[in-house]
């Protein structure tokens, strides 16, 4: 375990949450998202991949800019989702970034409406975001950060089809594809926008 390295209100909502050490693979993760690179991230329940993966896009937004998303986060349940958001919030708590869930229990009208005031990262379910692009046209041509978690559930739910039409339609982006176990199918799944992704495994110190 290393000490933190990170902005300064970042840090401070970590700290309140408990978090005032990085493991060495979420340090990785930190320098490889500020360095531009693509990511398969894989490692049990509980290892702290999920954590990595907020602390590394908050880190790289850093402050807001509303004008447009530029994070773009989906999980195959509505629950899932919730419980990133809830997750953000409390860690970017002293940041001043736009953090929305779009998912199927909102209307879309009070989603477009939200995401259209103001947003730096926006969180949710394939088929909601899908149609909020498609049929209310929310602007993605900032979005530099593309992350799809438990990835394994997003492939059985057969949501590929959701995944690579609104992937289509970004500009260059660095993705990060989470899961429990790295294996072909996920790689496969996901190849046509994980251009020379690294794998990474996420281990603790005890787990050694």
């Amino acid at each position: 375990m290393s000490e933190l390295k990170l902005n300064k209100q970042l840090k401070k909502g970590l700290t309140e949450n408990g978090i005032t050490e990085l493991f060495e693979f979420q340090e990785k993760l930190v320098r490889r998202i500020n360095g531009g690179g693509s990511v398969y991230l894989h490692g049990q329940s509980g290892s702290g991949k999920t954590t990595a993966m907020i602390i590394a896009v908050l880190q790289k937004l850093n402050y807001s800019q509303p004008d447009t998303p530029r994070a773009i986060l989906m999980f195959s349940t509505s629950e899932d989702a919730q419980n990133s958001y809830n997750q953000f919030k409390k860690m970017a708590a002293h940041m001043d970034l736009i953090i929305h869930l779009v998912t199927e229990e909102g209307t879309m009208d009070d989603q477009n409406m939200a995401i259209y005031a103001g947003a730096d990262i926006i969180i949710g379910t394939p088929v909601r975001l899908t149609k909020l692009y498609f049929q209310c046209g929310i602007n993605v041509n900032k979005v530099n950060l593309f992350i799809l978690d438990e990835a394994d559930k997003l492939v059985a739910n057969r949501n590929l089809v959701e995944l690579d039409r609104f992937a289509d339609s970004l500009p260059k982006f660095q993705g990060i594809v989470i899961d429990e176990m790295p294996g072909e199918k996920i790689r496969k799944a996901f190849a046509n926008y994980m251009f020379n992704a690294v794998e990474m495994e996420a281990v603790k110190p005890e787990q050694i």
